[in-house]
């Protein structure tokens, strides 16, 4: 009769087991601290830094030409990402809108839950909208289109 050999697990298979589970924890660790983390886009949190204030700040020049065209005051702006960000209010109303003007690489492409946004080309540029819900979409497409044809509004942004 033909000797059979021991079929158990021995030391070196138990530790050939565990290099490998090892190695392959230390590869999902690495290509999770290596990973690219999704953070917000400067523009965003240049917006979020707007609403949150309460009170106006000295503001140096805003990205558009003409905000009093469209009924826009200029509360605060900033130079974010490149770009200019313009935090706007809309007449007595307490409507509140984000701009910014600056490269289309730039541009943020998501927006938060809640923020409405639209983007509008000018040359090699982008410009960014962003507004909340006191202002319909249909408002916002509105100003979209007449900043991208340099056009006046049919109607006011924002009802007191």
């Amino acid at each position: 009769m033909p000797l059979q050999r021991d079929q158990r697990p021995r030391l070196v298979d138990w530790l050939k087991l565990a290099l490998a589970a090892l190695a392959t924890l230390a590869m999902v660790l690495l290509v999770a601290v290596l990973a690219e983390r999704e953070t917000e886009p400067p523009v965003v949190v240049a917006h979020r830094r707007f609403l949150l204030s309460l009170t106006s700040e000295e503001a140096g020049p805003g990205p558009l030409a003409e905000p009093a065209r469209f009924g826009l005051v200029l509360e605060r702006s900033e130079a974010v990402a490149g770009g200019l960000y313009g935090g706007y209010h809309a007449g007595g109303s307490g409507c509140r809108l984000g701009f910014w003007r600056g490269p289309r690489k730039a541009a943020p492409r998501r927006a938060p839950p809640g923020w409405q946004v639209a983007l509008v080309p000018r040359g090699g540029e982008m410009l960014w909208l962003v507004a909340g819900a006191d202002l319909s979409p249909r408002q916002l497409a509105l100003l979209a289109t007449a900043l991208e044809h340099d056009t006046p509004l049919a109607e006011p942004l924002c009802h007191p």
